[in-house]
């Protein structure tokens, strides 16, 4: 992992009031979230017991213009929450996604150009919430959903 910055102390603006943030948030504060790179994306980091359990592009700058995501199956057994909100540019999420046993919620809230999911996205067993609110290129659900 690249981190490269770590939140002010008075930054409070990456608390949303998600039912997915409740996962993480008591406890923890703004510097608990670092600002880190992965193969060229930018993402907002949630660590708990060293293992990222939160990924987020909220709050990332939008200079951040990636039309695919990076691989996140090192993150299998521990990432508990993918919120890629407002990634106006992505285009494909990554199959490894399909892998995350832990996920629990997977927000692609304002994703304008997102064109799909992967087709083994009923894999995501431990899946309680997929947000797609506002994701409008996507006009069909991939077949394995039904296992969800």
């Amino acid at each position: 992992e690249d981190s490269f910055n770590v939140l002010p102390k008075n930054s409070t603006e990456c608390m949303e009031p998600l039912e997915a943030w409740m996962l993480v948030k008591e406890g923890t504060g703004p510097n608990d979230w670092t600002v880190d790179t992965l193969e060229g994306s930018t993402f907002m980091v949630y660590k708990k017991s060293g293992k990222v359990v939160y990924l987020s592009t909220r709050k990332v700058s939008d200079s951040d213009r990636s039309t695919s995501m990076p691989s996140l199956g090192f993150l299998k057994d521990s990432l508990l929450v993918l919120d890629l909100h407002k990634s106006r540019y992505l285009q494909d999420l990554d199959a490894s996604i399909c892998n995350l046993s832990s996920l629990t919620h997977l927000l692609l809230t304002r994703c304008s150009n997102l064109k799909s999911l992967p087709d083994s996205i009923g894999n995501l067993s431990n899946l309680t919430e997929l947000n797609l609110f506002d994701s409008p290129q996507i006009s069909e659900l991939p077949p394995s959903i039904g296992a969800l």
